[in-house]
């Protein structure tokens, strides 16, 4: 009998025996609908918790987490061939991509925000001058900053290197890497930059003459046979030339040495300087051990033979 279909009166006249079979059979479905709604109010809940958690962590995810690189608009360029490949960006400079070498960039507003990733491999850079909007290209946590030069990089993730090659102009080197301090380091041309994120060191080389420096606090002798060991606190020095030193201070206080005398480009000087000493008192350190005098006009160091007329062109 479908007691789906039953009356209330044939229910009543129905034997007893079939009323007790139609009320089990009337239980029994309400338990199944009953077990079904169960089922489907714990498959509502897990849903809905998964799509909650899921939200949460895509909206309140660090920035980081989302990588530039899938940001709209980015571009990819990758060269898979045997041969060199040339390629031009939206604001005219020009890249020359080596075989296995990958950059990407983001297309919507290039020409104003000049950022460049070198994702693997080798690329040459003829940058199109813009002193407004510097150009930057960034390998493995080492920014290469320039406005308008010529200079390759190249990122060798095999050995967690990035290696930059001035031709021509300047370029300055940053780093973003939380155990590889590098602050407004600049090249010059024909000078290669090794920089070694594994050792934490920086190599320079220069008509076939390497200098390395390193950017931690820990310095082995057999660094100090360098002519320059550079670290986080201090800068050791073994016979280098007065123009190379002041150069790297230039670099490290972004100010302006001048060398009166030219013959003092050629001196040699042996020493320490600690950066929490004062620019001034570092300054005045040098000029006492090589017997010279400086004076500051215009927010410029100008050096000179102690005692000797300072001369300056009009």
């Amino acid at each position: 009998m479908d007691y789906e279909e039953i009356s209330e009166l044939d229910f009543i006249n129905t034997l007893p025996y079939y009323r007790i079979e139609i009320l089990n059979n009337i239980l029994n479905h309400q338990n199944k609908i009953k077990t079904f709604k169960r089922f489907l109010l714990v498959a509502s809940v897990v849903i809905a918790i998964t799509i909650g958690c899921w939200s949460i962590f895509h909206i309140n995810q660090p920035k980081s987490f989302k990588t530039n690189l899938e940001r709209k608009g980015m571009v990819h360029v990758v060269n898979l061939n045997l041969k060199d490949k040339n390629y031009v960006l939206p604001d005219s400079s020009f890249i020359q991509l080596k075989p296995n070498t990958e950059i990407s960039y983001d297309s919507l507003n290039f020409k104003k925000n000049r950022i460049l990733y070198q994702l693997k491999g080798t690329s040459l850079f003829q940058v199109k001058s813009n002193m407004n909007y510097p150009f930057t290209v960034i390998a493995n946590h080492i920014l290469t900053t320039a406005t308008g030069t010529e200079f390759s990089v190249e990122n060798n993730q095999s050995k967690n290197q990035v290696i930059v090659y001035l031709i021509k102009g300047v370029v300055t080197l940053n780093s973003s890497h939380e155990h590889f301090k590098l602050n407004n380091f600049q090249l010059y041309p024909s000078q290669v930059c090794t920089l070694d994120l594994s050792n934490s060191a920086i190599h320079i080389k220069e008509n076939a003459i390497v200098k390395s420096y390193k950017t931690t606090n820990e310095i082995s002798k057999e660094e100090l046979k360098n002519e320059l060991v550079w670290t986080n606190k201090e800068i050791i020095f073994n016979k280098i030339k007065l123009r190379d030193l002041f150069i790297h201070l230039e670099n490290h206080y972004s100010v302006k040495f001048n060398i009166v005398d030219a013959a003092l480009n050629q001196s040699t000087i042996t020493g320490k300087i600690y950066y929490e000493d004062s620019l001034d008192t570092i300054v005045r350190a040098i000029c006492e051990i090589s017997g010279l005098s400086y004076s500051i006009q215009q927010n410029q160091y100008f050096i000179k033979v102690k005692n000797k007329p300072l001369k300056l062109d009009n």
